[in-house]
């Protein structure tokens, strides 16, 4: 028997297609919203900071800064106005650093400035140094990664070639050479302000041949003219009180003149091969001590007295004399003193036979003096010659009466032999 079953209406079989199409999706919804919770207004304050706390959270990319850094800049230490350089990353921590970049800042913008890629400008004197910090914190800091340069001294630059510093009394100090002149006269004031001062290693840098300070220094500063070997010549003013150590030490020059107002020379300040003089006189420590001048180590070389070079001579009776023929002087610091000679006697008579006396004198740069006297012997060679000759005859007359009595001495024995030989 068959079953009938009543018709269902379109209408209700189109209903239940979408129910059946959106139960699995609003199920889902459900059960979304079982695992994310949503919050009401009605929920406290603290509901919806622990709701949010439970919430995850994605983590977006993040730079690596640097932990830690050092900087490439220049080894030179000294620098004048208007020069500049550049400052810049070195090395670096860690390895996978992704941000590199650094501020610049200075110690001191009045002396150097830095701009944003690194590059400095000196623009006054002084001391300074360009410090530089990472843009990011790096892991494990609480502060960025900084690191900064040597200090850098930036000296005023003379127009002759000199570099200087101006002191806080407002003098100024020479402190470099830069030019390149061989004959040098510093400057005694710059920019309106007295120069006092000369202190840097080694000013001259062995280019200065000839060297002026001018009046109104009044020291000279450690090791300021050390080892200048081609330094040859050199004027101090009369200011200067005080020589620093190793000053002036294995310097090229043989001879240095101190003014009267010395009073305090440093360890081996003239250390070398030098005649040092005050007053025009050559010294010895004692001497040194004697004028209350303060020193330490230093060498002074003892002035040896100049030779003269000059013998006794003999001229012929109304020949021509040349007092200065075949005579030179010679002095170990002065090497040739011969244009120096002076004839102090000379009685020599050419027209009249006799012994004469001359007398000669010469004074070094050390104003030691040398006298040497010689003879000359001024004789008629004429004359004398057929004197000679005279003598020679004389001897030939005197030979021949010889032979002739011996002659007859000899024949006066025969006749005597023969007469006794006839009587017997």
């Amino acid at each position: 028997m068959k079953t009938k079953m009543n018709k269902i209406p379109s209408i209700v079989l189109a209903s239940m297609v979408v129910a059946n199409t959106m139960v699995p999706a609003m199920a889902q919804e459900v059960q979304n919203l079982d695992e994310h919770p949503v919050l009401t207004q009605n929920e406290d304050t603290d509901s919806v900071e622990e709701a949010l706390k439970e919430q995850p959270m994605e983590t977006p990319n993040q730079d690596v800064f640097l932990t830690n850094f050092t900087l490439a800049s220049p080894d030179q230490k000294v620098f004048h106005i208007s020069n500049t350089f550049t400052v810049s990353l070195n090395g670096y921590a860690p390895t996978n650093v992704t941000n590199k970049e650094l501020t610049f800042e200075s110690s001191d913008p009045n002396v150097l400035q830095v701009d944003p890629s690194g590059k400095v400008t000196c623009v006054g004197e002084g001391t300074a140094y360009i410090k530089a910090t990472s843009k990011g914190l790096g892991e494990g800091l609480d502060t960025p990664a900084t690191a900064r340069t040597r200090d850098y001294i930036v000296n005023g630059a003379h127009d002759s070639g000199f570099e200087y510093q101006t002191k806080a009394d407002g003098t100024v100090k020479i402190v470099g050479y830069q030019g390149q002149s061989k004959d040098v006269v510093i400057p005694s004031h710059i920019d309106g302000k007295t120069v006092d001062e000369i202190d840097g290693y080694k000013i001259g840098n062995n280019t200065i041949e000839t060297l002026v300070i001018p009046e109104g220094v009044t020291t000279i500063g450690k090791e300021s003219f050390n080892y200048c070997t081609n330094l040859r010549s050199i004027t101090l003013p009369s200011t200067l009180t005080n020589i620093g150590d190793s000053a002036f030490r294995k310097c090229g020059f043989n001879e240095i003149v101190l003014p009267n107002s010395i009073h305090s020379i440093g360890s081996k300040a003239l250390d070398g091969n030098y005649i040092i003089k005050a007053n025009g006189t050559s010294l010895t420590a004692e001497t040194l001590r004697k004028l209350g001048i303060v020193f330490t180590d230093i060498h002074v070389q003892e002035n040896t007295a100049p030779v003269i070079h000059a013998k006794d001579r003999v001229i012929e009776l109304h020949s021509k004399f040349d007092v200065l023929e075949g005579v030179s002087a010679t002095d170990n610091e002065d090497q040739d003193l011969t244009k120096n000679i002076k004839v102090v006697k000379n009685d020599v008579n050419v027209d009249q036979v006799g012994v004469y006396t001359v007398i000669y004198q010469v004074t070094d740069s050390g104003n030691t003096t040398t006298v040497k006297t010689i003879q000359v012997t001024v004789q008629d060679l004429k004359k004398e010659k057929p004197q000679e000759k005279t003598d020679s005859a004389n001897t030939g007359v005197e030979t021949q009466v010889g032979f002739f009595a011996a002659l007859a001495i000899i024949a006066g024995a025969l006749g005597f032999k023969l007469k006794n030989y006839k009587q017997d």
